[in-house]
């Protein structure tokens, strides 16, 4: 389904088409790593251009288990670098 914003379309996915864009990404020699890395510092930037004055914003940020919580730690280290204070839970 592709929904139109700010003249942007976005397509949504299920959890296992997104998992097999990521194979697919990963076959093509992207790593998980650099696709965490970069899913982190766009949601950071989107963020960042949502709220525009982050400097000494206390956030927390929830992270679970697996990819989802590496997503999350890579959004807490951007946002870190960006001036917010970070605070971290980590649930096992």
């Amino acid at each position: 389904m592709k929904i139109p914003r700010n003249g942007v379309k976005y397509m949504i996915v299920t959890s296992k088409q997104m998992k097999q864009i990521e194979q697919n990404a990963n076959n093509m020699q992207v790593s998980y790593l650099t696709m965490m890395e970069n899913a982190g510092s766009q949601a950071a930037e989107y963020i960042r251009r949502t709220i525009k004055q982050l400097e000494g914003l206390n956030v927390a940020v929830f992270c679970g288990r697996g990819n989802n919580g590496g997503d999350g730690l890579a959004i807490a280290r951007h946002l870190f670098n960006m001036g917010v204070k970070v605070n971290i839970f980590l649930k096992n």
